[in-house]
């Protein structure tokens, strides 16, 4: 049984809804070869299917999605013995592209399904409804992306403020983030702590004064050590000679 939205263009600029419906399959029910001008979303919501892509062959069932990007060759087959049943959502728009990066098979929030059955059933304003679930999709997507973008965000923050007085908690706050998770996540994406690599930049850059003829006490303070002391141990423990005989050497 399918069913499909007949969907008005309200002229939405972010993101047009263009294609919705639902559709339990038949055993062996198969779309495609197609190509979409537009962005398409299939939730599976019970048995089993396979899409393909020229990227490769995805076996998928309840709680997952697959997206159908614009310009690309798909198909999807239902399972022969549990043929899936499904609800899609297709769009257009500016920020549409920002799709493109999302892969090919991802799980999906079952909140998303039960908002889309209320638009399906809706009457009037169903575009409106279709396109603030695209907006939840795409928050979704942009905090993924930041989450997996916020070491690079603690090293750029470290190299703007590493000759401040800079705590790890005060990074941690600058990016809304519990200082325990920012930590684990960095590390994993580094092999080094935070710690550890904000005392790795500060002593570059001081190898750097010294080079230019600054003296330890001097190079210690323009790195953030308000210890020369402190500074002097990290160096030598560092690189394996005091900052006054390397300044020496150099």
């Amino acid at each position: 049984m399918r069913r499909t939205a007949l969907i008005e263009d309200c002229g939405f600029v972010d993101f047009s809804p263009c294609d919705a419906g639902r559709e339990d399959c038949a055993p062996s029910h198969k779309f495609g070869p197609h190509i979409r001008n537009y962005y398409l979303i299939h939730f599976v919501l019970s048995g089993k299917g396979t899409f393909e892509t020229d990227r490769g062959e995805y076996a998928l069932g309840k709680g997952e999605a697959f997206i159908i990007k614009p310009g690309e060759v798909t198909v999807y087959i239902a399972d022969s013995v549990e043929p899936w049943e499904y609800i899609w959502l297709g769009f257009r728009g500016k920020l549409a592209d920002s799709f493109a990066e999302l892969a090919d098979v991802f799980a999906y929030d079952g909140a998303f399904v039960a908002d889309l059955e209320e638009a399906l059933a809706a009457d009037v304003g169903k575009e409106a409804l279709f396109a603030g679930i695209i907006y939840k999709l795409y928050a979704r997507l942009v905090e993924e992306r930041g989450k997996a973008d916020y070491p690079n965000r603690v090293k750029s923050y470290i190299n703007a403020h590493y000759m401040e007085n800079v705590t790890i908690s005060d990074i941690a706050e600058s990016l809304g983030l519990n200082r325990k998770y920012l930590a684990r996540i960095f590390k994993e994406e580094n092999g080094i702590s935070m710690q550890e690599y904000l005392i790795n930049k500060r002593l570059h850059e001081a190898k750097k004064l010294l080079n230019l003829g600054y003296n330890v006490e001097e190079s210690a303070y323009m790195v953030g050590y308000n210890d020369p002391f402190g500074f002097s141990k990290a160096f030598k423990k560092k690189y394996g000679i005091s900052p006054s005989g390397f300044r020496v050497l150099a």
